[in-house]
């Protein structure tokens, strides 16, 4: 005996909803996996990018006499990145007249920016522990510093490098079979 028909497409919506919900998890679970995939390339990106900045900033102190807030309004004026930002951020802090210290400043503007930074912890010790000699110390010393913390992040670099070739394909492929796992597990 067949049940009546309103039940049938009842069963058949119920499977439905049921195979939706299931592609809908995997597709979301794989496109988490793609996020995090990303912000190992973007970490790469970053530090490039850093480099590239401290590399001008070295540039802007010891061949120019600019005072530190305007050496790094140019290094962070003409890009419309997060970096960039920071920069400009630090700056406007310095010019404030609040007594903020160069150390107190970037570290303002990293917390502060509207853009969160893929860079790790060690990445930003790197640049705290060269704002804190910025500022206090004289021209050569600056630069000694920006150079260091340049080498630091070369070797930084070279790390972020390795981690997002090996864990690119990783994360998206860990987010599909987890969430296909999840999904046959249930139904």
């Amino acid at each position: 005996m067949r049940p009546p028909k309103a039940r049938l497409w009842g069963v058949e919506m119920m499977n439905f909803v049921k195979l939706s919900g299931a592609v809908l998890f995997i597709f979301s679970s794989w496109f988490i996996g793609m996020m995090k995939s990303r912000s190992f390339k973007r970490r790469v990106e970053e530090i490039k990018e850093l480099i590239i900045m401290l590399s001008r900033l070295s540039t802007e102190i010891s061949y120019t006499s600019v005072k530190l807030p305007d050496a790094f309004k140019a290094i962070g004026d003409g890009r419309d990145d997060t970096l960039s930002h920071i920069f400009c951020a630090a700056s406007d802090f310095l010019q404030a007249g609040e007594g903020y210290s160069v150390a107190d400043s970037i570290d303002l503007a990293i917390t502060r920016s509207p853009q969160p930074l893929c860079l790790n912890a060690e990445d930003l010790n790197v640049l705290n522990s060269m704002s804190f000699a910025m500022g206090t110390s004289g021209r050569e010393d600056q630069i000694k510093h920006i150079d260091l913390a340049m080498k630091r992040l070369e070797e930084n670099l070279k790390e972020a490098e390795i981690k997002a070739s090996s864990n690119a394909k990783l994360w998206p492929s860990i987010g599909f079979l987890v969430s296909c796992m999840v999904v046959l597990a249930l139904m």
